[in-house]
């Protein structure tokens, strides 16, 4: 065997021992981004969850308003003037006329009202929690992927150096008699199709990148995420834990709040039946200079009221609809408990079968990768076999690898997600 060929194959054997460790050295990076940080970025700018911090803040405000008694009413009036001289002091009974006028709500309506208002205020601070949760989840779920395609560039770059060089090895012992020429071609044509997965690596980077880029601004469009991740150990808890910890997610807590607000309405509902009430005090002025001498002036009191006199066909409706609507509210949060329960129970699975994936490729797949490349290369030195054998096993470890990734990323990707469903103190991990 020539010294080209034993170079060549001492090559071959350095990429399957550096692809069995995990060793393949990373593409340049021209900005390097931690999870960290990009959590951090996310959180720095984020108008939504801005918006729903306004609109809470605001109906704080409103139930402040809501819950205050109707501005009074205020009239002036001119009364019983004669029409043939309208004038002031000609008739006993012609005055002016000033009068205030209090409605008040009957039963609990202002305090309903403002239940009401803070219960929106809470599922509105409830719906902020879940859209920075959900945020975290996402700028994790993206630099994970961002990363995973990254590693994969790397291993495919790192490969087709080999393949140009077995296919120079092919063309030479062609020339020189030894092997076919569908070895020539067969390595060429492997060479070309891993060029082809760079430039669909690039597509699918250049995906990913502008996913980040929707979260963390235009650092997300340049991003080489780098860093170790970190994965919780409490990512797999007992039953009883992850029923306390899903019940206290946002997504449950919206529900809790929309809960409340039908509660209010019910409430409404209910004081529908009780009447409002109306104040009025009135002054009346009369000219002191009447034909009749010294007139006095008027004051009037007056108290008035509804008569819920036809509850069958208003108020009855009205709180059987509220309390419908209640139990719906109800039954939809316990089908979104379920869903959360759901959701974590399949994470869960996903994740146990994706750690067992893993250990099998490290015990199994890879090393046997790695044996059946080194047997190819013995056997085609040994002229056992032909060179499309080796590039076969030679791109069966790189797939190998490649796979591996795959899995190790997806396997974070769940964590990502088992700690978006059961998280206690999510934002305080990403140091909100």
């Amino acid at each position: 065997m020539s010294c080209d060929h034993r170079s060549r194959r001492a090559r071959l054997r350095v990429l399957v021992a550096l692809s069995v460790l995990g060793l393949l050295a990373p593409a340049l990076r021209a900005a390097p981004l931690t999870l960290p940080e990009a959590e951090r970025l996310a959180f720095a700018d984020d108008p939504g969850a801005d918006a729903l911090r306004a609109q809470a803040a605001a109906s704080r405000e409103q139930a402040v308003a809501d819950s205050q008694l109707p501005d009074p009413v205020v009239s002036i009036a001119a009364q019983n003037f004669p029409v043939d001289t309208f004038a002031f002091d000609q008739e006993p009974m012609t005055q002016l006329r000033f009068s205030v006028r209090q409605q008040i709500p009957g039963g609990d309506t202002l305090s309903r009202r403002r239940d009401l208002r803070e219960a929106e205020a809470g599922r509105l601070d409830a719906a902020t929690r879940l859209r920075r949760r959900e945020v975290l989840r996402t700028v994790r779920h993206a630099w994970l992927e961002l990363a995973g395609l990254l590693r994969e560039r790397a291993l495919i770059e790192e490969a087709i150096p080999l393949l140009e060089d077995l296919e120079g090895t092919a063309l030479a012992g062609y020339r020189q008699g030894q092997g076919a020429q569908q070895g020539v071609i067969r390595a060429r044509l492997e060479r070309e199709g891993l060029r082809d997965r760079l430039l669909d690596n690039a597509r699918a980077l250049d995906l990913a990148r502008a996913e980040l880029a929707r979260w963390i601004g235009p650092a997300g469009r340049q991003a080489e995420p780098e860093g170790a991740v970190a994965l919780p150990a409490d990512v797999l808890l007992s039953e009883t834990e992850t029923l306390r910890r899903v019940e206290r997610h946002p997504a449950i807590d919206i529900h809790s709040a929309r809960l409340r607000e039908e509660d209010a309405r019910v409430g409404l509902a209910r004081a529908q039946y009780r009447p409002d009430w109306g104040v009025e005090l009135a002054y009346g002025v009369r000219d002191q200079l009447s034909p009749l001498g010294d007139t006095p002036d008027f004051l009037s009191a007056a108290l008035s009221f509804e008569l819920p006199l036809f509850t069958q066909r208003r108020q009855d409706p009205g709180l059987a609809a509220a309390q419908k609507d209640r139990e719906a509210a109800r039954a939809f949060r316990v089908d979104a408990l379920r869903a959360l329960q759901r959701d974590w129970e399949r994470e869960r699975a996903r994740y146990r079968r994706l750690t067992e994936r893993e250990a099998l490729y490290r015990s199994e797949i890879m090393p046997q990768a790695a044996q059946a490349a080194e047997a190819a290369l013995r056997a085609y030195g040994a002229q056992a076999t032909d060179f499309s054998e080796v590039i076969r096993a030679a791109l069966a470890a790189l797939d190998a690898h490649v796979a591996l990734e795959r899995v190790r990323y997806e396997r974070w990707r769940t964590v990502a997600e088992l700690r978006y469903l059961t998280a206690d103190e999510i934002l305080a991990e990403a140091g909100t």
